[in-house]
């Protein structure tokens, strides 16, 4: 059985909920590491900033951001 391929789709501060959600999911609950929506769009909203959400079949699985320049990439799957 084959598994359905990944798609990546450029995401912005619209999808802010999309990725707050992965987010929290990718850290423990009382350890100050999630952010909040208002941290993800802020970051999205910086100039040279670009978004990428990974998905299976339509589901949200991860997500990444790249900052440039400096090159800076953070990713959460």
């Amino acid at each position: 059985m084959t598994a359905e391929p990944l798609s990546l789709h450029q995401i912005g501060i619209e999808g802010a909920d999309v990725l707050t959600a992965l987010h929290h999911g990718s850290f423990p609950p009382d350890t100050g590491e999630r952010w909040g929506g208002s941290e993800l769009s802020e970051v999205l909203r910086m100039p040279g900033v670009l978004g990428l959400v990974a998905c299976r079949l339509d589901e949200p699985l991860g997500y990444a951001w790249c900052a440039l320049p400096p090159m800076n990439v953070n990713c959460c799957l």
